[in-house]
């Protein structure tokens, strides 16, 4: 079985859409020869174990449910605003 990431996925979002349960992204790095951190690719291509908890997945399947809750946040651009400003110094607590 094979899958295509989509934008914003992570391992763990592949996991519970095509495996039904997180407990796959072990299975599916290793049968992909990746880190379960690793930022994954518009379009990679995965190969996929059976699922863990088939129904879940069945679930996701049949509502075409895509879960992307990876984090593409560029905080080098950003020069502005509180994730940018450190305690003390550019944020000052009155």
């Amino acid at each position: 079985m094979e899958a295509i990431v989509l934008d914003g996925q992570s391992l763990y979002d592949i996991a519970i859409q095509e495996c039904g349960s997180v407990e796959a992204v072990i299975a599916i790095a290793i049968l992909n020869d990746i880190s379960v951190t690793d930022e994954l690719q518009i379009g990679q291509l995965l190969q996929i174990p059976e699922p863990v908890n088939k129904p879940i997945a069945d679930y996701y399947k049949s509502r075409n449910l895509n879960p992307a809750t990876a984090c593409n946040l560029d905080l080098k651009k950003q020069d502005e605003g509180i994730g940018f400003w450190s305690i003390g110094n550019d944020f000052i607590i009155s």
